[in-house]
């Protein structure tokens, strides 16, 4: 359409057998949970597209959150008893995060040098 704002959409790679590239159309909703926000208030909520990383996320979050870059932190996913922290965080998110199930996301940060108990988070549950 003439005098029309471009919408850029990033192109990810699908993993399969044969290699193809598609363009991410649809963004989709993230919502991240401060670990020590017991009454589960206070969260962030983005929509990113699939393609993002998670060291996208949890920058975002983090700048949210108001907690500093050199602060220990770190993104964790939830599913009922299940808990899985994140080590790569170049991974992208639609390999990361199953867009199927309502995966809960957590950002921990280390409190006298020791991450949060799971009781202090067991409210997400």
């Amino acid at each position: 359409m003439e005098n029309s704002i471009p919408i850029k959409r990033p192109t990810v790679e699908i993993k399969s057998r044969f290699r193809s590239i598609e363009v991410d159309v649809y963004l989709r909703d993230y919502e991240v949970y401060l670990s020590t926000d017991t009454n589960k208030r206070n969260v962030f909520q983005v929509q990113l597209s699939k393609a993002a990383t998670l060291k996208d996320l949890k920058r975002l979050a983090c700048e949210h959150f108001n907690i500093p870059d050199d602060e220990d932190s770190r993104l964790k996913k939830i599913w009922y008893t299940t808990e899985k922290v994140f080590a790569d965080m170049d991974e992208q998110l639609g390999e990361a995060l199953d867009s199927f199930t309502s995966d809960t996301i957590l950002l921990e940060k280390k409190e006298d040098g020791e991450w949060p108990k799971k009781e202090e988070w067991d409210f997400l549950l």
